[in-house]
C-alpha cells in the first residue's frame, strides 16, 4: 500500500491509495491501524487507473473537499511504501 502525510484542507493527514474493493467492510480496520501508527486523521483514496478525476475516498470525516484538494496536487505527490 502506497501513502503519503499531506495537508488537506490545513489538516494534517495520512492518505493512503487503496484498491477499490478495500473501501467496503475492511477500510474502517485500515482507517484504524493508519491512525494508530501516525497519529493524525487518516483517508483511504482509490482512485481508477485511467484518472485520479473518478477516485473514490473513505474517511471518518467528510472527504469530497478532501479528495477534490488532493485530485489538483496528485501528480506532485511522492508516495512511499507502507513498511510491514
Amino acid at each position: 500500500m502506497l501513502y503519503s502525510v499531506l495537508r488537506l484542507r490545513g489538516e494534517r493527514m495520512v492518505v493512503a491509495l487503496v484498491e477499490r474493493w478495500q473501501l467496503g467492510r475492511q477500510a474502517p480496520d485500515l482507517i484504524r491501524q493508519l491512525q494508530d501508527r501516525f497519529h493524525v486523521p487518516a483517508m483511504l483514496v482509490a482512485p481508477e487507473d485511467s484518472s485520479w478525476r473518478t477516485a473514490r475516498a473513505y474517511a471518518e470525516f467528510d472527504t469530497q473537499r478532501h479528495l477534490f484538494e488532493l485530485i489538483g496536487m496528485a501528480e506532485d505527490v511522492q508516495w512511499s511504501e507502507l513498511p510491514g
